[in-house]
């Protein structure tokens, strides 16, 4: 099941050594290009990339 992060954990753990992948969790562009936060992708990018992103990597998907 997911879990909720405080904008503090994830800040956290965006400056960490080994920073999870961020994600817009909007379908559509423009409303993540609205609610963008350095060093997201998008959910599209992320579905195009979905069989790139090895499997132990951390994923945080967001939304405003």
């Amino acid at each position: 099941m997911p879990r909720r992060m405080s904008p503090e954990s994830v800040r956290q753990r965006m400056e960490s050594d080994d920073p999870p992948l961020l994600v817009c969790g909007y379908d559509n562009d423009r409303k993540c290009q609205e609610n963008a936060i350095e060093g997201a992708i998008t959910y599209n990018q992320f579905a195009n990339q979905l069989d790139q992103i090895p499997k132990e990597r951390e994923i945080i998907f967001y939304c405003a």
